[in-house]
Order: structure tokens, then sequence, then C-alpha cells
């Protein structure tokens, strides 16, 4: 700041705080609080008068900076004006006066006569950066008028990262025609200053955004040392849009951030996370969007540790929450409901997780949440892909209510990885018009394809018409299984058909086969199971040979099972067909 020289013209910025004093009885020192800031630009010189009026409501004027002109006197302040005082280190020298230095025609902001209690939060208020809240929308809530608040709340959210302060919306509506950026890129380090936005409630703080596909609100974190940890709360807003293009709030690599009281409405994406972990939505409402929430990794982390807690996601057109490979994404309480109905996209539906978890084990967690009127594949869709995880379905409600608006099946798991998924204590209702169809059962789980993956269905689950929609907990999978004998070699055998299902840890098979040379095989015929059994036990199966030989079997060690007929005797010969089935319990 260029200092006060009498007999010289100079052009400077006066950073004027605006505090409240507190005086300190005990030790008579006097502290501040400084709650805004006005940046006042003038032409200091030699007038005659020893002070001049702003038009200031303040109890005290601080100027903050070098105040001090070369020949030693500084600016003080008192109540709604500024004048020059005597220097303590030169106090026989006259002041030098200030008076007039401030263009008459310059306007200040509105804000500054706003009573200082308005501004004693210790926010950065977006009214005080000329925020004015005066959006008009006619009766079907399109855009009638409105100034455009942008620039004020840009100019709000850089000042709080400066300061290290958050960022106040008070309660109205604001039209913005273009994005917000919070972008704390910069920080490296756990106490970097990374601002949270705080609106009175999403039922009061209302932000409108202009047409055209951008990001509404745009939150990055840094992508060095602690920079992602941002510790930061989005609150208390409405945002929204009518055109449904852009993304409604679009977060880039960031971690511990929270959401709460917000909705999110009438973009392409309502919310997107990439490089997304460990952070909480509660009593957030995402709806009327292309797509509700979606989450995937970008270069540093896979979805991990997302928790949605009494939260809405509902009338989205094609899917209600989308992620890729997550660790423990959590849905706890709140209703999933009427996605998918305004699209034609095969995966349409409520929630649809792409691959199983990459960095931990466990993927989605559904916990006491409402599903109703999805429409498409699935309320949930697990497609875990070559990705192994344990997934679980608790206690939720699974209803259909209408003859037009419902999912083909509640739940469906499909992957070639081993895929473990717990459902108990759900309920699958129906309610009228709605009418049962077997070619929409409960659950689907053909796609599941390791002998390794078990879906368990407790009998603590609730359904209105198991007769009709009962679960398929397993479909029939093909395998190969080794034909031998328990002494000598068979020469060639053929495999007519072998397949099984499992259902928890009981497994159905039956095998077609045919001995064409027999070789020197004796004693019994051997067969590979599809799934280890139990050790310990002896599991019996039956068959029929060609011959119209009964034949018996019994597990050996290992997964493999003996041969006999009925008399104990070898029961093959060159083309004999045998015929085999049975059930046993496996490890």
């Amino acid at each position: 700041m260029s200092q006060l020289c009498p007999g010289r013209i100079n052009l400077f910025n006066l950073s004027i705080l605006l505090a409240k004093k507190v005086v300190d009885r005990m030790t008579h020192v006097r502290s501040f609080h400084y709650t805004a800031l006005l940046t006042a630009f003038a032409l200091i010189g030699n007038a005659g008068a020893s002070a001049f009026d702003l038009p200031l409501n303040a109890p005290g004027i601080p100027i903050s900076g070098d105040t001090r002109g070369s020949n030693g006197p500084e600016v003080g302040a008192f109540a709604d004006n500024i004048h020059v005082a005597r220097s303590e280190s030169s106090p026989s020298q006259a002041p030098s006066s200030i008076s007039g230095a401030f263009s008459s025609t310059a306007a200040l902001p509105a804000w500054a006569t706003r009573p200082l209690s308005a501004r004693a939060d210790g926010c950065v208020n977006v009214k005080d950066w000329g925020a004015v809240a005066d959006l008009v929308v006619d009766a079907s809530n399109n855009y009638v008028s409105g100034t455009d608040d942008k620039a004020a709340f840009q100019a709000a959210i850089d000042y709080a990262i400066r300061l290290g302060k958050d960022v106040c919306v008070p309660s109205g509506a604001y039209y913005l025609a273009s994005g917000l950026t919070i972008d704390t890129s910069f920080a490296t380090v756990e106490t970097s200053a990374r601002p949270s936005l705080r609106g009175s409630s999403r039922g009061t703080t209302w932000l409108r955004y202009g047409a055209g596909s951008f990001s509404a609100l745009t939150y990055m974190g840094g992508t060095a040392g602690a920079g992602p940890h941002t510790y930061s709360t989005i609150s208390g807003v409405r945002l929204d849009k009518t055109d449904v293009q852009g993304i409604g709030i679009d977060l880039r690599t960031a971690a511990f951030l929270n959401f709460d009281d917000i909705t999110v409405a009438g973009f392409d994406k309502g919310i997107q996370g990439v490089d997304v972990l460990s952070t909480r939505f509660r009593s957030v409402s995402i709806t009327s969007n292309r797509i509700g929430a979606q989450f995937y990794r970008g270069v540093f982390s896979y979805p991990n540790a997302i928790t949605f807690t009494d939260s809405n996601i509902g009338g989205n057109f094609e899917i209600g929450l989308l992620a890729s490979n997550p660790t423990t994404l959590t849905i706890r309480g709140g209703e999933i409901g009427s996605n998918g109905c305004n699209s034609v996209e095969r995966t349409r539906g409520g929630v649809v997780v792409l691959g199983g978890p990459r960095e931990g084990g466990v993927g989605y967690i559904s916990d006491g949440v409402y599903y109703e009127g999805n429409c498409g594949q699935a309320d949930i869709n697990i497609a875990a892909g070559a990705d192994a995880g344990t997934f679980t379905i608790n206690a939720n409600t699974f209803n259909r209510v209408t003859s037009s608006k419902f999912v083909t099946s509640s739940l469906v798991v499909s992957g070639s990885a081993q895929i473990l998924v717990d459902v108990r204590g759900n309920a699958f209702k129906r309610f009228s018009p709605y009418v049962a169809s077997a070619n929409r059962p409960y659950i689907e789980v053909s796609g599941m394809t390791s002998s390794k993956s078990v879906l368990d269905f407790a009998p603590t689950n609730l359904m209105d018409d198991a007769a009709i929609e009962g679960p398929r907990l397993s479909s029939w999978r093909n395998w190969t299984p080794t034909i031998g004998a328990a002494s000598g070699a068979i020469t060639t055998s053929s495999i007519t058909a072998a397949r099984y299902h499992q259902i928890g840890k009981s497994v159905s098979w039956e095998a077609d086969f045919s001995i064409l040379s027999n070789g020197s095989g004796a004693s019994a015929l051997t067969i590979s199971l599809p799934v280890m059994p139990l050790s310990g036990l002896k599991h019996v199966f039956t068959g029929q040979a060609s011959t119209g030989a009964m034949l018996v079997g019994t597990t050996t060690t290992g997964a493999s099972t003996l041969i006999f007929n009925y008399s104990g005797g070898y029961p093959a010969a060159d083309g004999t067909r045998i015929l085999l089935s049975g059930t046993y319990e496996a490890q």
C-alpha cells in the first residue's frame, strides 16, 4: 500500500475491516472480531479538512495495512468516519488530511449498511459479496427473471478459501447462470483451509441454475499428501435446473466430505464422484435427473466407504445409483423408488453395481431401505463380473404396487468370481393392482457362475407370492467331471451332460456319461464332483446303468465319488451308459 505523502497524489487501496470491539475489563486490552472486508479505492492528497465521512453503520472501523505517511501520521478510525491521527512517534507532527479523498460518485455495496450482527457469524456471507436472491419462476417452475448471482457466490467462495472460513448462503431464491467451483487442489496437508458451504435449509435456500451442460457445484480436492482430505460439509441448499443437462454436484479427488439436508434435481447426473471415498450423505434428495448419483475411479481411488443415510433417491429417469467396483457402498434407511421409468436402457432400475469391490472385500450393503416403483431389470442389480466380494441385503422392503411400474426382479446377482450374498429379514410385498407373475422372480441369480458363489436366503424373509415369484436361487450350471476307475484305467469315456446347482451349502448334481472302452477299469467307477463335499461325512448317490443295474455311490477323500452296482460289483463294461444324481453338503 502507498504511504500518505503530503504534496503528492497517490492511488491505493484501503482494506477496511468492519469490526466489533470487545473490551477486556481485566486487562484493558481491546480486541477485534473481524467479520467482513471492504476494499476502498482512494486518491490521497493535501486536502484541507481533517476527516471524511463514510456511510457505514459500524461501531468502529480499524484500517489494515501500512497507513503511515512519510511524516509519520497514522490513519485511525472512529464510528462512521476516518481521520488522520498524530503518530505516537512524532506527536508534534501535523496530521495529513485525506478529506475528500474518496470519489463522491463511487457507490458502496448495499451490504455495507447491513447491521454488524448480520455479519458476526464468522462465515463469508454471499450477500456481502453482492448476491441478490431475486429469482422469479412461473407456475411451471420455469425461470422468469433474476439477477445472475454467480459472480457474487464465486467471489465469496474464493475469499473464504483465502481466509479459511466457511461460506454462508442465507434463505432466498438465487439465480446462477453458470457453475461454481470450490477449488482446494492446492491442499497438501491436513490443516489446509477447505471451506464448507452452508445454506439455511434445502426448503428455504434455493439455487436455480441456467441452461447448459456444466457442473453446478464442483468440489476439487488436492492430489498430493493429505490433499484429498477435505473435511468439508455442503448443507442446507437445493440445487436444480430444468434442462436435465450437466452435473449437479461434481466431486473430484475428495475424502471425508459430508452432505446434509440437500436436494439435487434436474441434471444429467445429480451427483458424480470421481476418486471419492469416505464420504457421507444424510437426508439428501436426488431426483428428476437422468442418473441420480454415479461413482467411479479416475486415477486415485475406487469409490470406497460411501454412505447414504435416510435419503431419497427417486424419480431419476434411468438409474437411481450407479457405482463401479465400490467397497462398502452403504445405503441405510430412506427410499429408492420410481427410478428407471423414463428409459429403455436394459440396466435401468434402482441401484446398479458394476463390478465387485477392488479395494476391499465388501461391496454393497442395503440396510432398512424402502424400494418401490422402480422400473427395468431390478431394484438392486449386482453385476460383479470377475471381482469377488460379499454383499448384504438386510431388513429392506421391496414393494410392487402398480400394474405398470415394477422391476423384473427385486435382486439380480451375476458374476464369474466368488460372490457371497446374505439376504435376510426382508419383505417382498404385493399390493393391488399389481398381479404376480412367474416371469418376475424376487431374486434371480442365474448369472452367478462360480462354483464357490453362495446366496444365503434366510427363512426370515417374508414373501407375499412365494409360490409364484419365489426366488430363483440357483440355475443349473454345467461342469465337466473326470471319469475313472478305482483300479486300472478306463481307455475312453464320453460325457453327454453334467450339471449342478447350489443353494447355500446344498449342492445338487446329475451326470449322464458312457464308458466307450473300459480298458483295465475295475473295482468301482469314480466321478469328480462339482464342489468339494464336506469332509468327515459319507454322501450317498444313486443311479442306473444301461444294463438295467441300479447303482449306488458314496463320497471318498477329495471331490470324487465311488460308484458300484447294488451287489457291490463293478458297474461298467464297453458301451455302458451311466445316469447318476444326488445331493450333498459342500464345505
